[in-house]
């Protein structure tokens, strides 16, 4: 997706030399067959070759009557000039090749006019159309123009580049007709030559086309371009534009031809050409030693060209009633022919309210609200609508289609004062808005920051911490350091499965006794684990632990989910799984989908003892001259220290996973950061950290370890989605990361697990030392009489700080 952003936007920014570019190879490719002496010579079949051309002329008259029927829809003048600049511009490439192939035949009748109509079928206009059209409707002011362009062509070229299974069905069936007419390397050689040619193609649309259209952009009028937005006619054009994206843009028809023809002729071109570029002694050598394994020329029978004719033909009548078809069917409103290409970066002066524009009659503002074509009014109109009860605020971006759009206006009609200071500028709200919140109004910027390196599992990693907490950061930095100089964290996953529990309700204790005991026949778990896994690809049911209570019984349904934190994924699953059991059993009824037995986002000693999600341990064994040297304690002290508080002190405050001094700071931060559910905070942090004084050929060690059963991470969905969230994650997985699914995920608890052991060792050093208390007086006293600036100058240069 870069390289197809990066290529249309340069062509867009730098549009003159582009041009110029395409102008002087053009100029060279005329003087290339100047000399008519080439080092192979070889005669061909003319009237072979004319067949051919029949062909050619006649797909090139039915492709050619496509492109003049949408002239009917261009009663814009500024959007027929433009589209006359493309047409103009490519069709005058194409009659200069056309020159130039026919100057390879001096002695043939073969002429520029000849060949034209094979450039003609490769000229196709509906990816400029739909370029220009979904570029000029997001064009704010000029300096974005490159931007826009180059999002726009990416878009669209993603959807041409997959055409349809007509073109493939189209060059299928003409050569396995031929196949006993074709010699293998001849085969191959069409192949080769048909990739060329759509690599041609590809090259003018991803570097002429954004360069024209940069220009047209710049210099017509941006009101008529503007306008096109509103015009139905246009929005029906371009419907049918993209439609025709999708479905294929027929230039097999030419790469087919063109491929026949120039392996025919394969000998004599590839003469021409080595000639002007190879120097003497390589010529020589091609002549001697391949000119004689060259394949002189193929012949198509004169049915296998009227097959191959009447499947091209079949293929443009198809297109032509499938392009019609849906064009009419799609509204304005359809999400895969959205008009505006927005990029992240774009002025959001398309945004604002325009005190000036006029509100339509009331009736016609409820006509497009029950025709679903909101988006074709105003802000203000939308606000009207809003004041007077006829749109919910929350379904402003499901009307709209646009949910930056849908923020701007609900903050207005809101109260704009109470989100002032509230940003929502350069943030992409259309994966927000479906998968992670509901009407939005802005996001809150938290400090991030980056500590380590520090060495797990053997990879070195940077993660990312995102808090509002001062010195939590340097503390867990101090850390990382001691980890990695101590040779790295090991982590050591014991289990990784996400439950959900429902609660299903018997007539009695005996019926609930009955399904328990079903549950336990191994046979019957496949019937449960097949219900399950038809739901999912990546989910696998590993096993079912009955609860009962009374006459409830609530079921723990445990899966592996791969890399995906699961919720969604065994939820439904288990519903599959319930509905089968409740076919099995018809006495019982199930009461809730989650019977909080899961148990999810509280604290609970189930998940203390039986795990959820990753249940894993991360280690390390620190020599006590390293202790000493970095944190200024031995390896007694903080083992001493450890027993008293994380293990006594919260054994007499009843904790259930509270044996840790912070984790839960650590935890946090490190799920913000990167995208994960932050309510799962609660069993995520349930650690115990546990640290042995150990003594190994006569020297000391530190073995300190943190024990997390319920880290519950993902690697995709939700909070992953988002952009920032996931250049996040992606930095702290790392490419190291395996390919199988769920590696990333165990990757990321690895990170996290690790990251914990090291906050956990450096404040519990502080406290050793005392150091806690001090740092919390200093910052106490920073924010009742310092600046942010004289704490920053004292911690660096130990120079004294002023007070106000």
């Amino acid at each position: 997706m870069g390289i197809l952003s990066s290529i249309p936007e340069r062509c867009a920014k730098y549009s003159y030399e582009v041009l110029v570019f395409y102008l002087v190879i053009l100029i060279g490719l005329l003087s290339l067959p100047s000399s008519k002496e080439a080092p192979f010579q070889l005669s061909f079949d003319e009237s072979e070759f004319h067949s051919l051309i029949i062909v050619a002329r006649c797909l090139a008259i039915l492709h050619t009557s496509y492109q003049i029927k949408k002239l009917r829809l261009f009663h814009s003048f500024w959007l027929a000039a433009a589209m006359s600049i493309f047409a103009i511009v490519v069709f005058s490439s194409f009659v200069l090749l056309s020159s130039m192939v026919s100057s390879f035949f001096p002695n043939s009748s073969l002429t520029w006019s000849t060949v034209v109509p094979l450039c003609v079928l490769v000229t196709e206009m509906d990816f400029p159309h739909a370029l220009l059209l979904t570029s000029s409707e997001s064009v704010a002011n000029k300096e974005t123009i490159p931007q826009i362009v180059a999002s726009s062509t990416s878009r669209l070229g993603l959807k041409a580049a997959s055409t349809s299974l007509l073109d493939i069905f189209c060059l299928g069936s003409v050569i396995l007709y031929n196949k006993m007419e074709i010699s293998s390397s001849g085969m191959n050689f069409a192949v080769a030559v048909s990739i060329v040619c759509v690599l041609v193609q590809n090259l003018i649309f991803f570097t002429l086309m954004p360069a024209l259209t940069s220009l047209i952009l710049y210099w017509f009028p941006r009101g008529p371009l503007k306008s096109l937005t509103d015009d139905a006619h246009l929005s029906l054009l371009t419907r049918r534009a993209l439609t025709s994206l999708k479905f294929g843009s027929g230039f097999e028809v030419s790469v087919l031809v063109t491929s026949t023809f120039v392996l025919a002729q394969s000998k004599k071109v590839a003469g021409l050409v080595l000639r002007q570029f190879c120097p003497f002694y390589l010529l020589d050598f091609l002549r001697r030693n391949v000119s004689p394994f060259w394949p002189s020329r193929i012949s198509f029978s004169e049915t296998g060209i009227w097959t191959f004719l009447s499947v091209s033909i079949f293929r443009y009548l198809i297109l032509d009633n499938v392009r019609r078809t849906r064009a009419r069917s799609l509204s304005s409103s359809d999400k895969s022919i959205t008009k505006t290409a927005r990029v992240r970066h774009q002025s959001d002066s398309h945004y604002e309210f325009n005190t000036a524009e006029e509100i339509r009659d009331l009736d016609e503002m409820k006509r497009l609200l029950a025709e679903k074509k909101c988006d074709l009014m105003n802000n203000s109109e939308i606000l009207f609508l809003l004041k007077l009860g006829l749109i919910r605020p929350y379904a402003l971006e499901k009307i709209l289609q646009d949910a930056t759009r849908g923020v701007v206006i609900r903050r207005k009609f809101l109260g704009e004062d109470k989100f002032k200071s509230l940003p929502y500028q350069n943030y992409d709200f259309e994966i927000a808005a479906k998968a992670c919140c509901e009407n939005i109004v802005g996001y809150v910027p938290i400090p991030l920051g980056i500590v380590g390196p520090i060495l797990v599992d053997g990879i070195e990693c940077s993660p990312l911490l995102a808090t509002t907490e001062g010195a939590l950061l340097a503390s867990v930095n101090r850390g990382c350091k001691v980890i990695k100089i101590s040779g790295g964290a090991k982590t050591s996953i014991f289990r990784d499965e996400m439950s959900r529990a429902p609660c299903i309700s018997f007539p009695s204790a005996a019926a609930a006794l009955e399904c328990f005991q079903w549950l336990e026949d191994p046979y019957n778990f496949t019937i449960i684990k097949d219900a399950f896994q038809s739901t999912t690809r990546f989910g696998k049911l590993l096993k079912v632990t009955p609860y009962p209570a009374g006459r409830l019984l609530f079921l723990r349904f445990s899966a592996s989910t791969g890399d995906a934190m699961g919720m969604n994924m065994v939820s439904k699953g288990t519903n599959k799984a319930v509905d089968t059991l409740l076919q099995l059993f018809p006495s019982a009824r199930i009461e809730s989908i989650s019977g909080n037995a899961c148990t999810d986002k509280k604290p609970s000693a189930m998940n203390w003892i039986n795990g959820r999600g990753k249940t894993i341990i991360a280690e390390v064994s620190i020599p006590e001259k390293v202790l000493t040297a970095n944190f200024k304690c031995t390896a007694k002290q903080l083992a001493d220290l450890n027993v008293k508080k994380n293990l006594i002190g919260s054994n007499i405050a009843g904790s259930i996973g509270g044996f840790n001094a912070h984790a839960a700071n650590i935890v946090a931060a490190c799920f913000i950061a990167s995208g994960q559910d932050a309510a799962q905070v609660v069993e995520g942090s349930q650690t115990m950290t546990l640290f042995e004084e150990r003594v190994l050929d006569s020297e000391t060690f530190l073995h300190a370890s943190v024990t997390m059963p319920s880290l519950e991470v993902a690697a995709m969905g939700g909070g992953t989605n988002l952009e920032p969230q996931r250049s996040i994650l992606a930095s702290m997985i790392g490419q190291e990361a395996g390919l199988n699914p769920g590696d990333k995920s165990k990757r990321l608890a690895s990170v996290i697990a690790s990251t914990v052991l090291a906050g956990e060792l450096s404040l519990m050093s502080s406290l050793v030392k005392g150091t806690v208390r001090k740092i919390t007086l200093t910052y106490i006293e920073v924010l009742d009489h310092v600046t942010i600036r004289e704490l920053y100058k004292r911690r660096f240069s130990r120079e004294p700080y002023e007070t106000k």
